[in-house]
């Protein structure tokens, strides 16, 4: 879920994908931006790029 956050997937559109519903989606995509402790979706993303980069 976190790579489609990543590529501005809508909530509506990670659901379809997975096969539930938006709801349900925008609930875990909340929170992983609060495990991240990011409040956007820009800062989810720029978290994710920073931890793979300093990963390798």
């Amino acid at each position: 879920m976190l790579v489609w956050l990543c590529e501005s997937k809508s909530d509506a559109e990670i659901a379809t994908v997975l096969g539930q519903s938006r709801l349900t989606t925008s609930t875990h995509v909340r929170n992983i931006m609060a495990k991240l402790g990011v409040e956007s979706r820009l800062a989810a993303t720029l978290s994710t790029i920073r931890r793979v980069l300093m990963a390798n």
